[in-house]
């Protein structure tokens, strides 16, 4: 009986372990995030707040992305998200309802969110 109890825990154990690492993640998504800059474009040029005098900011909710443009809603979409595997490394991505996709490199307040596709851009921001 004890073997019984003690392969169950152990395996509650490491489900739990794997869940609460990707959960983490989708939860330090969420918040209000400042536009830092974009780059990429087949010409690789980068843009700011300074150099195209606009401010953008997304609030990301635990099932939508809302972009303002200058304070204006310019967009609202829901997404959802999953993990990937890509050049080795497993990726968050948030599949967006018009089925556009980015992948996320994320720590607790720096944000890049990578548009996929050839020569697309990159956008980064901070937390609000």
């Amino acid at each position: 009986m004890k073997k019984h109890f003690l392969l169950l825990f152990i395996g509650i154990t490491l489900l739990n372990c794997s869940t609460d690492d990707d959960n983490s993640q989708e939860l330090q998504l969420i918040g209000t995030w400042n536009w830092v800059e974009s780059s990429g474009g087949i010409d690789g040029r980068t843009e700011t707040p300074t150099s195209t005098g606009n401010s953008m900011k997304i609030e990301i909710s635990s099932n939508s992305v809302k972009r303002y443009l200058n304070g204006n809603l310019e967009s609202e979409l829901t997404y959802s998200t999953e993990f990937e595997e890509y050049n080795g490394e497993q990726w968050l991505k948030i599949i967006y309802e018009n089925q556009w996709e980015q992948h996320v490199d994320l720590n607790a307040d720096y944000l890049i969110l990578y548009d996929r596709c050839a020569d697309c851009f990159q956008s980064e921001y901070t937390r609000n």
